[in-house]
C-alpha cells in the first residue's frame, strides 16, 4: 500500500543513504579535530576509498557522463564502506559494541523464531493437511496461490522462509552475519541462540547462504570446535542436491489435477525468457545459442560485451546494471539492445555485482575495488594478531571470513543489500576503534 506522501516514502526508503551523506563529512571533521585522521586504519581506508572514487570519476569523464550520474554511481559503490569511518568515529568502547550487538542479536533471534514458525506452518500444511497455506493471508482470504509464485516458495520439499525480511537470501545472510560474530566472541555458546540463528540460515534454502555457512563453520571446526559439524550435515546434504539442479515436486502432495508439474513450469518459464531475448537482441550484439539460457547468464554476457568495448575504464559508473542506471535512464541499454525482462524490472538491477562493476569501471575499477576489500581484510588480520583478548581475536576472524562470504554472494547478487553491508561495515568500524579500548 502506498503511503499518502510520496516524498516521505522516498525519504524512508533511502534513509540509510541520507544518513551516510549527512554523517560522513561530520566524521571527517571530528577525526581531524581529534587528530585521529592520521590513524593508520583511517589513512589506509580513506586512501582506498579515494582511489576508487578517482577511477570512477575518470571513467565518467572519459565516457562523457554527466558529473551527477558519475557522482551518484560512485556513491552507490562506496556508500556502505563510508559507514566504517562513521562508526569508527562515534563508537569507541567495547560496551558500546556489546550494546549494539546485543540488540541486533535479539532481532536476529526473533527472525529465527519467526522463520521456524513459518516453516512449521508451511510444512504441516502441505505434508499433513495437503493444503498449500504457507502464505497465511492467502489462507485467511481463501485466495488461490499463483502457481509460479507458489513453487518459488519451495525448494527440495522445504519451504523457503523470508521471516520478517524482504527475501529468503536477505534473512539467511543477515542471520549468518550475526551467527558469525556471536560464535566469534563467545567460546561458550547458548545452543538455544545458535538454534534460532541457524533456523533462518537453514530455511533460506539458498546456495549462497549455505556456502557462506560452510565457510564460517569450517573455520570454527579448524579452531577446535566440534558442534558445528552437526549443523553442517543437513546444509552440506542440501547443497549437494542443489548443485545437481534436482528438485522435489511439492505440488504432488496437493492432489490438484489442474496444476502443471514443476519441471514443466520451470522449463516453460526459462524458455519464454529465451524467446524474448531471441526476438529482441540483434545477432551482431549477442549470439544466442539454441539451448535455453538463464537470464543472469544473459546479463553477464552483455556485461562482458560492454567490457570488451571499454576494457580499461568501462562505460562509466551508473551506466549499466544497477539502480542508478535505471534512475537516470542510461542510454547503454538501448545501444546494446538489452532485454530487461520482468526480473530486471522488479529488481532494477542485473543482480550480478562483479559483472556490473566490470562493465561500468573496467579492469582498473575492479582492481581498485579489490584493493579496497584487500585493505579491509589486511587491517582486520593485523588487528586480530595484535588483539590481546580471545573474544577480540574471534571477532576479527569472523569479520574476515564474512568478507569472503560477501565476495561470494556478489557473484550472483547485487552487493548493496543494506541489512547486510551496512551492518557488516558498522561492526568493522566499531571493532577497529574499540579493539584496544577498555570497556
Amino acid at each position: 500500500m502506498l503511503m499518502p506522501n510520496s516524498n516521505l516514502t522516498m525519504i524512508i526508503k533511502y534513509l540509510d543513504e541520507i544518513s551516510i551523506i549527512f554523517f560522513f563529512p561530520i566524521s571527517l571533521i571530528i577525526l581531524y579535530k581529534q587528530k585521529c585522521i592520521n590513524h593508520p586504519f583511517v589513512k589506509a581506508l580513506l586512501f582506498s576509498l579515494a582511489s576508487f572514487v578517482m577511477v570512477g570519476f575518470i571513467s565518467g569523464f572519459v565516457n562523457n557522463s554527466s558529473f551527477i550520474i558519475s557522482a551518484v554511481g560512485v556513491f552507490d559503490y562506496m556508500k556502505n564502506f563510508m559507514v566504517i569511518i562513521i562508526y569508527f568515529t562515534f563508537f569507541r568502547t567495547r560496551d558500546e559494541f556489546n550494546r549494539i550487538f546485543s540488540l541486533l542479536l535479539f532481532v536476529s533471534i526473533v527472525l529465527g523464531v519467526v522463520a521456524f514458525i513459518q516453516e512449521a506452518w508451511a510444512m504441516g500444511s502441505l505434508y499433513i493437511f495437503k493444503k498449500e497455506i504457507s502464505n497465511i493471508s492467502n489462507y485467511i482470504f481463501q485466495k488461490e496461490m499463483d502457481i509460479e509464485l507458489l513453487q518459488s516458495y519451495w525448494r527440495f520439499g522445504i519451504f523457503r522462509t523470508s521471516s520478517l525480511m524482504v527475501s529468503t537470501i536477505n534473512s539467511g545472510l543477515y542471520s549468518l552475519l550475526i551467527f558469525t560474530i556471536y560464535i566469534g566472541i563467545n567460546r561458550k555458546v547458548n545452543f538455544a541462540i545458535v538454534a534460532a540463528l541457524f533456523s533462518s540460515v537453514f530455511t533460506s534454502v539458498s546456495r549462497i547462504v549455505y556456502t557462506g555457512f560452510i565457510l564460517v563453520s569450517g573455520l570454527e571446526i579448524i579452531k577446535g570446535r566440534r558442534w558445528p559439524i552437526i549443523l553442517l550435515v543437513p546444509v552440506v546434504t542440501l547443497l549437494i542436491l542443489m548443485s545437481n539442479m534436482w528438485d522435489l515436486n511439492v505440488l504432488e502432495f496437493l492432489n490438484k489435477d489442474d496444476m502443471t508439474p514443476v519441471s514443466e513450469i520451470a522449463s516453460e518459464k526459462v524458455e519464454n525468457i529465451s524467446m524474448e531475448i531471441k526476438g529482441k537482441v540483434a545477432a551482431p550484439v549477442l549470439q544466442i545459442e539454441t539451448e535455453v539460457q538463464h537470464y543472469r547468464e544473459y546479463t553477464r554476457e552483455v556485461a562482458v560485451k560492454i567490457w570488451k568495448d571499454y576494457p580499461m575504464l568501462g562505460v562509466g559508473p551508473g551506466m549499466f546494471g544497477g539502480v542508478v542506471s535505471v534512475l537516470f535512464n542510461s542510454h547503454v541499454y538501448a545501444e546494446y539492445n538489452f532485454v530487461q525482462g520482468s526480473y530486471f524490472e522488479r529488481l532494477k538491477s542485473i543482480d550480478n555485482f562483479w559483472a556490473q562493476t566490470l562493465a561500468e569501471v573496467g579492469i582498473i575499477g575492479v582492481l581498485a575495488f579489490v584493493g579496497l576489500l584487500s585493505t579491509i581484510a589486511f587491517i582486520l588480520n593485523l588487528q586480530r594478531k595484535e588483539a590481546e583478548l580471545p573474544e577480540l581475536k574471534g571477532l576479527f576472524s569472523g569479520l574476515i571470513v564474512y568478507e569472503i562470504v560477501i565476495i561470494l554472494y556478489a557473484l550472483g547478487l547485487g552487493l548493496n543489500i543494506p541489512s547486510i553491508m551496512f551492518t557488516y561495515c558498522a561492526f568493522v568500524g566499531i571493532s577497529f576503534r574499540c579493539s584496544k579500548q577498555e570497556s
